[in-house]
């Protein structure tokens, strides 16, 4: 009987486990979580934490019990010590015992996600100082800000879950302000783009500083301020948003190359430089479809991918690469949804092309329909072809269905003048006869 074991039971860990289990049901699959949660969506904390979700239950896709029931050994509180190559062992101590166990595999995928980057400042240790990455720390969290003395929030960084975390806490009405080392919040978007977000921000009552770096806390047991190099904020709590890094010492430990920013290495099989140990998820490096190399792109939806796929291929001897990932997001900032794909102009000027943009402000549905708002949708092109490498949209009507056009064009290495003949739908009430992309395709051709 094969023996697989899977380090990590989130999104692709679980979606590993899940799909090989029913791919093979006699396989002995073995999955070691070293927290109290599986399968839950950790995209949805922010909205944890503002409401929307009331239970923490709400969160789990599918419990412990159930993978159980469906065959999987699955292991939670069980920290992976160390995994053993040559001899095809793991060593793994028990939470709940704080005994050591050691288990055999024939396949071990590695799905150890990716971890808070918590910067080494003075007066960390204070409570009240907090990340937001998984549930356990959701629900920390939300006790914290159920204290009615809790009013003044500090969130360190202005990127996509930085803003989340500040929208959602100005829904529950507390002060909230956010602390950017760099010029400008979303700096994965354009200029004008973050333009927007910091303008829905600042009208909501969110107090935006730009700028800015943390350089301490102060407290006595708890966080009562935030120092930074220009000036110090009151605080009731703090919560660390600048980033995530790849849990990959395990792996580095065992042998296993790293890559960019210290993800697991990967070739396009997901395998790392290891025999029969695989990664996918925020761990691993991901394959990008228009760099034609590995990135790192710590999203949810290539976790999930990746995790099918190698439950596909440990049981398929007709193995398949990944296809890749373009980078594509989507977030919300009170009523302005913003999303991008593909490449940034800098990005693209960084990787050597010639190109050029276009920013256009347009309608989301017919002009004269009641609820009509503007629409900023802008592409990325090359110059020579007019190929499309990125595009970003923003504004308060149907984002999501607006990129995911420009994520199709890219795929099928679409030119402006390609999408410009674009056929979509138009009725007043869910479009403009024009769509936002055609007029964007169609301006980038003059």
């Amino acid at each position: 009987m094969k023996k697989v074991v899977i380090i990590g039971g989130v999104a692709a860990g679980m979606s590993a486990a899940a799909k090989l289990q029913r791919k093979d049901p006699t396989i002995e699959l073995t999955v070691f979580e070293q927290g109290r949660y599986v399968s839950y969506g950790a995209c949805g904390l922010p909205y944890f934490l503002a409401g929307d979700i009331p239970q923490a239950s709400q969160l789990i896709a599918r419990t412990e019990e159930e993978f159980i029931e469906d065959g999987i050994n699955l292991l939670t509180k069980r920290k992976v010590l160390a995994i053993k190559p040559a001899s095809r062992l793991v060593d793994v101590l028990n939470l709940n015992t704080d005994h050591q166990e050691q288990y055999a595999y024939d396949q071990l995928i590695m799905a150890t996600g990716a971890e808070a980057i918590i910067p080494p400042l003075s007066g960390r240790e204070l409570s009240n100082i907090s990340v937001l990455r998984t549930l356990d720390d959701g629900i920390a969290i939300k006790r914290i800000l159920q204290d009615p003395s809790c009013r003044q929030v500090i969130v360190v960084g202005g990127g996509y879950i930085g803003v989340e975390i500040a929208e959602c806490l100005a829904r529950r009405g507390q002060q909230i302000t956010v602390i950017e080392m760099e010029e400008r919040i979303l700096t994965n978007f354009g200029q004008r783009m973050s333009e927007l977000a910091l303008a829905c921000l600042k009208e909501k009552g969110v107090t935006i500083r730009t700028g800015e770096k943390v350089q301490a806390f102060n407290g006595q047991v708890k966080v009562k301020e935030v120092v930074t190099d220009r000036a110090s904020y009151p605080a009731d709590l703090v919560i660390m948003a600048v980033g995530v890094k790849p849990r990959s010492t395990l792996a580095e430990a065992a042998g296993l190359k790293t890559g960019v920013k210290g993800a697991i290495k990967v070739d396009r099989y997901l395998r790392t430089s290891q025999p029969e140990i695989y990664a996918a998820g925020d761990c691993a490096e991901t394959y990008h479809q228009l760099l034609g190399y590995n990135s790192y792109l710590p999203l949810g939806t290539v976790a999930n991918k990746q995790g099918r796929l190698l439950g596909e291929n440990l049981y398929s001897a007709d193995q398949k690469p990944f296809s890749g990932a373009a980078g594509t997001s989507i977030t919300r900032v009170f009523e302005l949804g913003l999303a991008r794909t593909g490449l940034s102009e800098e990005e693209a000027i960084r990787e050597g092309y010639r190109v050029d943009s276009i920013f256009a402000r347009v309608s989301d549905r017919a002009a004269y329909m009641p609820g009509t708002e503007p629409m900023h949708v802008s592409l990325i092109y090359t110059l020579n072809e007019g190929r499309i490498l990125g595009a970003q949209v923003a504004g308060r009507g149907d984002v999501a269905k607006r990129i995911d056009i420009a994520v199709l064009a890219i795929m099928q290495r679409m030119t402006v003048q390609d999408l410009s003949r674009g056929d979509f739908a138009y009725s007043p009430p869910f479009a403009p006869v024009w769509d936002p992309f055609l007029i964007a395709a169609r301006l980038a051709q003059k």
